[in-house]
């Protein structure tokens, strides 16, 4: 989708030749070049006819992967990672994992030498049911040092089979900690630069005043993030390490930091002007985000100078320009805002692609998982989930009616007949006025809400 979306060239690698060929077949749906390639981590890092990269990302992966593989993985971005460029890597910490090792090793060995290799993958997962549900009712010490054990057990066994085999039934599974990744690094001339997770650098919503006033005297130090994880308890961390960072001034830093542009990806009457935290539910203040809501309610991309002048205008200087960069920031990294670009001719050269790519997606809903749709203002993707595709499927299929009836009418054939079954808060709903209400609600939130998103992000 980031291929479709923009001009950079892209580079893929999975060691599971199905995957490759599924990219390869999507890629071609939408008249995208992609390399892509099935090499292990060895012959990848081996290669020598791979150019240097910009960006580097490995999600999902490091934790699951052998110490030896992962050299390769140091060494490839060692030699393929340019200066200035950033690296991008998720991994498995503790101390929020610790406590759960014993259960995934029980877990595993369940696996591998009790359960049946006939076994369906539902059987499985109810024999991991059976047998740590019992084990808990048997009142073990561990579970009494760890009284929050038992629902972690309980929501871990919510997901499918395949997530638990992806995630905990590895031949490894490496729990470490930040500082060894970054020491590990530096091997490859990399620094850490910043946590990718935005509501991180947001201390007021996850560290008390206490936590902050420790934290501040090893701030600058290899120390600090490792003290930061113990305090918040954190299990898993994606963090952006950089080749040959340079710290900008404060000018350059406010410069680069205005001509950034975003985009609103959600409806602003959906907003609700709180953000859920470490520390509980963060109310935000209405007189500052509702100005930049509105200047941004348009769905197309502003800059950050933009914004702070409109809402300057609009309040006549009563938000101030400190108070408008933390609504930004605040609305990107709850995910309500997405970077995005203003270059017309760039959004252009690739809007073709992302057309392509997202008819395919709508076309097949029903045959892929997949519920994300490519702009070429964002340059990436964007989840819009299964019941909008449907409905974009409809509505392409009506050459976009402005009669909404025509559109509650199939909506209403398909989410009632066969095998599906409408649902409102759960429940399934049978009474066909309860239907018809609640699918007109449906349209009447597809024109008013997702279209005008829909249209600002280009996507069809």
């Amino acid at each position: 989708m980031h291929a479709a979306a923009s001009d950079a060239n892209w580079y893929g690698n999975d060691f599971n030749p199905t995957q490759v060929s599924h990219a390869r077949n999507f890629a071609q749906n939408a008249n995208t070049s992609v390399m892509l390639s099935d090499d292990s981590f060895e012959q990848f890092a081996q290669r020598d006819d791979l150019p240097e990269f910009d960006f580097i990302c490995m999600h999902g992966i490091w934790s699951w992967i052998s110490p030896e593989n992962q050299q390769y993985v140091v060494d490839f971005v060692s030699r393929h990672l340019k200066v200035g460029g950033v690296f991008y890597l998720s991994y498995n910490v503790g101390p929020g994992f610790i406590v759960f090792e014993p259960v995934r090793h029980i877990i595993s060995e369940l696996n591998k030498h009790v359960l049946g290799t006939a076994m369906s993958p539902e059987q499985k997962l109810n024999s991991f049911k059976d047998v740590l549900n019992k084990l808990i009712e048997a009142k073990p010490s561990y579970a009494a040092v760890f009284p929050g054990l038992a629902k972690r057990i309980e929501q871990t066994l919510e997901h499918d089979f395949h997530y638990l085999s992806g995630e905990y039934l590895n031949s490894y599974w490496d729990v470490t900690h930040h500082s060894v990744v970054a020491e590990k690094l530096q091997s490859a001339k990399l620094n850490f630069a910043i946590s990718a997770h935005g509501t991180d650098l947001m201390d007021s919503l996850n560290l008390t005043t206490e936590q902050q006033q420790y934290l501040a005297q090893f701030r600058g130090t290899p120390m600090y993030e490792t003290l930061r994880d113990f305090i918040v308890n954190r299990q898993f961390r994606a963090d952006f390490f950089a080749k040959g960072v340079c710290h900008m001034t404060a000018a350059e830093q406010k410069r680069e930091y205005n001509s950034l542009a975003v985009v609103l990806v959600k409806a602003m009457e959906d907003f609700e002007y709180s953000i859920d935290s470490r520390l509980g539910k963060a109310e935000l203040r209405k007189d500052v985000y509702e100005p930049v809501l509105k200047v941004l309610s348009d769905h197309k991309p502003h800059t950050i100078a933009q914004i702070k002048e409109k809402v300057s205008d609009a309040t006549k200087g009563e938000v101030k320009d400190e108070h408008v960069s933390e609504a930004v920031n605040a609305l990107v990294f709850s995910g309500n805002c997405e970077p995005a670009i203003t270059d017309e001719q760039t959004i252009k050269r690739n809007v073709d692609k992302c057309h392509a790519m997202n008819i395919s997606i709508i076309n097949d809903f029903n045959d892929t998982p997949l519920a994300f749709l490519a702009s070429p203002v964002t340059q990436g993707a964007l989840s819009v989930g299964k019941v909008t595709l449907m409905v974009l499927q409809i509505y392409l299929k009506h050459n976009r009616p402005e009669n909404r009836e025509v559109m509650e009418n199939d909506v209403m054939e398909i989410l009632t007949s066969g095998k599906n079954t409408l649902n409102n808060e759960g429940k399934p709903v049978t009474d066909p006025d309860e239907q018809r209400k609640i699918i007109k609600n449906l349209i009447k939130d597809f024109y008013t809400k997702q279209l005008p998103l829909i249209s600002g992000l280009q996507l069809i």
